[in-house]
């Protein structure tokens, strides 16, 4: 795995997210895979406040997703996968052992949905992955779960 430094990354609510997405989508030209951390919900999530944490999802969308997105339709096989790394829920200000809502969409992707990605549109499928590397393996095989 290699580390790409990203200028204006940081970790904070002020990360330059297209900077982000740009240098995502030129590592994938080089790269079998490719993980993009965004802790700006996180912060805001530690912050106690849902003003910037609405904000910094609505950013993630916008200027990482929808653009990687765009990039991988270029290429005949792809897939991406969307979640938290923890849930941080504003009442606490501190992470909680809850299970994470998350997407898998790709060339492969014959099950789909036109629910939008909220914790409790994920909580309604009852859909869980106890183990971590699991989720992985289904990503990397295409296994629907």
């Amino acid at each position: 795995m290699n580390i790409i430094n990203v200028p204006g990354a940081t970790a904070y609510l002020d990360t330059d997210y297209e900077a982000k997405a740009k240098y995502a989508i030129e590592a994938i030209k080089t790269h079998d895979m490719v993980l993009i951390h965004i802790e700006a919900p996180d912060e805001a999530s530690h912050e106690g406040s849902i003003h910037e944490k609405i904000r910094a999802i609505e950013n993630i969308d916008k200027k990482i997703i929808g653009p990687v997105y765009d990039a991988l339709k270029e290429y005949s096989e792809f897939r991406i996968l969307v979640l938290p790394d923890h849930y941080t829920p504003i009442r606490t200000k501190t992470h909680t052992s809850e299970p994470v809502p998350f997407t898998i969409y790709g060339f492969d992707s014959s099950k789909k949905s036109n629910l939008s990605f909220t914790e409790l549109n994920a909580e309604q499928t009852g859909l869980k992955v106890k183990k971590g590397y699991k989720l992985m393996n289904h990503f990397i095989e295409g296994d629907i779960l």
